[in-house]
């Protein structure tokens, strides 16, 4: 297998039998113990794969006169890399709104002490 794994697998298939005979995967388990990075393996090269190869293979809903709708692997990076860049910025904006608040906030109340006056 061509596939990165963050934590390697125990064995490839598990027969999971429990004392009865009966196992909660009914057709075994898969990879026990892996752990992926699906990005990783998605979004990197290696060596049976450059950017034109075609990744991502659809068709519209209800459209089935259209032809097949494909995507290389150099369009999907970029997708994910707008989308990721996308939400990094709406985060640290709303990150530096909340900060604009907090530092409002803080005036105004300095500023309510200064001029506050005791009748």
């Amino acid at each position: 297998m061509n596939i990165s794994f963050s934590k390697q697998p125990e064995c490839i298939l598990r027969d999971n039998l429990g004392e009865d005979g009966s196992s909660s995967y009914p057709s075994g388990q898969w990879l026990p113990g892996a752990s992926i990075n699906p990005a990783k393996n998605c979004l990197n090269l290696n060596g049976k794969r450059n950017l034109n190869d075609t990744v991502i293979i659809w068709r519209d809903e209800l459209q089935d006169d259209l032809p097949l709708q494909k995507m290389t692997l150099e369009e999907l990076r970029r997708e994910v890399w707008y989308a990721a860049n996308s939400l990094f910025i709406c985060y640290y904006s709303f990150l530096l709104y909340m900060i604009y608040l907090c530092i409002v906030q803080w005036i105004s109340s300095v500023t309510h002490d200064i001029y506050k006056v005791d009748v």
